[in-house]
């Protein structure tokens, strides 16, 4: 049989940037040795694959592994693109028969799709499943003060019930999975933002303390409380049961409280979403605005006035007013950033320095470049 190939990652069909830095990962296994594997790209179904080898293994291998991370920036991929992705292994079997040679077998992956999605979108979709594992995040508090208060009430009755003592730790143990689930989408959604380069070195950092945060004490501090409750069970004396459960509800009060703290730090820098969301909606705008000045610079640029059509003129001053909005909007930004920066500088001193940082970056340089760029086109090509 032909080797059996997989493509842990990208693992599945997903969307990603033109200037994305997509892991690739591949697996090969087979009985006689792999020999042989390469990662493979097209455009279309219709066009010839595009291969990348890897090196061969020094002697067939029953298993292999490779992996390399994949720069889509050469490409020069636009929006809406897609690219079929998958992997292929050869392996050692040869025989002869009937006077001919058999072998190779050839072995393939499922085929994957890349769907190729602007930054902006990208940043808008991440922003989303941020707010999701925020609100999974409540109520994984919630859950936490409810087996709290469960646990509460076995400490103060009068004699213990054994069979709620093992429903209380399993509930906490079930807590702790949940944890560690949500941590793992907080990766997810942190591999992303770096993968496809979008967000700030601040919008990483975040997502990086909040994941964790919570992996942490979905490691630590919640089976240690499912332990002390364990222990509470298997204790005959009544005092030390109440001393063990007590443990335990003081230590689920605590993971309640961190889990809120690290989600108010989380959101104390919502005013910073909201800056570089503007930021990348101007950006957006203004791409649209230079395609435009371009066309109408092709047109217009040395054509006398006298010999513009009225449909011209028209167009040349709309332009001209569509710029000189985006540059009011880029004023508007740069007075909030201000304001925001001052807030953040309140907040966490230690963190204005990477805020101050990111948000010109992604602000005042890259638009305050492209507005003045953009206006001195239209400047050229508009009539007088």
């Amino acid at each position: 049989r032909e080797p059996v190939v997989k493509l842990p990652a990208p693992g599945a069909s997903k969307k990603v940037t033109p200037r994305a830095a997509v892991p690739v990962r591949l697996t090969a296994e087979d009985d006689y040795g792999v020999t042989r594997t390469r990662f493979l790209y097209q455009r279309d179904e219709k066009a010839k694959p595009v291969p990348h080898p890897f090196p061969d293994p020094k002697a067939p291998a029953k298993t292999v592994e490779q992996g390399f991370e994949w720069d889509l920036t050469s490409l020069a991929l636009k929006e809406h693109d897609a690219l079929r992705v998958f992997a292929e292994a050869d392996d050692a079997y040869r025989e002869d028969r009937d006077g001919k040679t058999l072998g190779p077998n050839t072995g393939r992956s499922p085929i994957y799709i890349l769907t190729v999605i602007s930054e902006t979108e990208m940043a808008a979709i991440l922003q989303r499943q941020q707010q999701e594992l925020k609100e999974r995040i409540r109520k994984l508090i919630g859950r936490q003060e409810a087996e709290k208060a469960n646990v509460d009430q076995l400490q103060a009755a009068e004699k213990l019930d054994r069979r709620n003592v093992a429903l209380a730790e399993r509930e906490q143990m079930k807590i702790a999975a949940t944890a560690e689930s949500v941590a793992d989408e907080l990766k997810n959604v942190l591999g992303d933002m770096k993968n496809n380069k979008v967000g700030t070195p601040v919008d990483q950092r975040r997502a990086e303390e909040l994941e964790k945060s919570v992996r942490d004490l979905a490691k630590q501090a919640m089976p240690d409380a499912a332990r002390q409750i364990a222990k509470a069970g298997q204790t005959p004396e009544r005092a030390e049961q109440r001393q063990l459960l007590g443990d335990a509800a003081k230590q689920q009060q605590q993971i309640a409280d961190d889990l809120r703290a690290a989600l108010a730090k989380f959101d104390q820098w919502s005013d910073v979403d909201e800056l570089v969301r503007d930021a990348s909606e101007l950006l957006l705008a203004q791409k649209k605005l230079n395609e435009g000045t371009a066309d109408m610079a092709r047109k217009l640029l040395g054509k006398p006035e006298d010999q513009l059509t009225p449909a011209e003129k028209g167009a040349a001053r709309s332009l001209a007013r569509s710029q000189q909005s985006a540059r009011d909007t880029m004023q508007a930004l740069e007075t909030k950033m201000s304001e925001v920066g001052q807030k953040v500088r309140d907040k966490d001193p230690a963190a204005a320095k990477i805020v101050e940082q990111a948000l010109s970056q992604a602000v005042s340089d890259q638009i305050r470049k492209r507005l003045d760029d953009a206006a001195g086109r239209i400047e050229q090509a508009r009539p007088a």
